[in-house]
C-alpha cells in the first residue's frame, strides 16, 4: 500500500513540481522504504 502511494505521490510531483522538488520528494520517499 504504501509503495502504490509512494509512486502515485512521485507521479504528481513530475507532472505537477519542478525537477529539484521531485528528487527530494523520491529521497524521503527512498528513505520512508527503510522504516515501514
Amino acid at each position: 500500500m504504501l509503495l502504490f502511494v509512494s509512486t502515485f505521490f512521485i507521479y504528481i510531483m513530475i507532472r505537477y513540481y519542478n525537477l529539484f522538488f521531485f528528487r527530494f520528494c523520491a529521497t524521503f520517499c527512498y528513505f520512508l522504504s527503510f522504516y515501514f
